[in-house]
C-alpha cells in the first residue's frame, strides 16, 4: 500500500512539473517551443483566412439548378463527392487549372470518373474561395469568389 501511495505522489509531481515546465521554458528560449512540450501560445485561434478551390454544381442530368450548390451540399450526387479524397482531386485540379492547363485536361478526366456516373450529364464551374472555415461550414459564408472555368460532363452509356 505504501508503495501505491509513493507511485500516486510521484505521477501528480511529475505531471505537474512537466506541465510548469512547459508553460515556463519558452520564456527563457525566446518565444520557441520545445518538442514535445505543449504551451498555450501553440493554439492561438483557428486559421483566419483559407483559399481554397471548390466545385458548384449548376444543371445536373434535366435539373437545373437556380442557385448553383457546392458539390459537398449537392443531395442530388452520389455520396462519394463528400469524401476526403475528392477534396484533394479538386484542390490539385484548382492548382493545375491556374497554373498548367495542360495537366488540368487529365486531372478533370479523373475527377469527373469518380465524381459523376455514366450517362449523368453534369455542367459545374471550379471556383477559389477565400474564407473563414468555421464561417463557410455553418453558415456559407466565404470572402470572394472567383470563377475558374465553365465545365460540362456528358457521357453516354456504353
Amino acid at each position: 500500500m505504501d508503495k501505491r501511495i509513493n507511485q500516486k505522489i510521484f505521477f501528480v509531481i511529475f505531471c505537474l512539473t512537466y506541465f510548469i515546465g512547459s508553460q515556463i521554458a519558452p520564456h527563457f528560449l525566446n518565444g520557441q517551443f520545445i518538442y514535445p512540450f505543449y504551451h498555450w501560445k501553440l493554439f492561438e485561434g483557428p486559421p483566419i483566412v483559407r483559399e481554397d478551390y471548390f466545385i458548384t454544381v449548376e444543371a445536373f442530368n434535366d435539373l437545373n439548378i437556380e442557385e448553383s450548390c457546392f458539390l459537398q451540399n449537392c443531395h442530388f450526387l452520389p455520396p462519394v463527392a463528400k469524401r476526403n479524397r475528392i477534396y484533394q482531386k479538386i484542390q490539385r485540379f484548382g492548382r493545375a487549372v491556374d497554373q498548367s492547363p495542360a495537366q488540368a485536361d487529365e486531372l478533370r478526366d479523373s475527377l469527373e470518373k469518380r465524381l459523376f456516373r455514366d450517362g449523368d450529364s453534369v455542367s459545374y464551374q471550379l471556383v477559389k474561395i477565400r474564407y473563414k472555415p468555421v464561417d463557410f461550414v455553418t453558415k456559407q459564408i466565404f470572402y470572394s469568389k472567383n470563377s475558374l472555368g465553365s465545365f460540362t460532363k456528358k457521357m453516354s452509356l456504353e
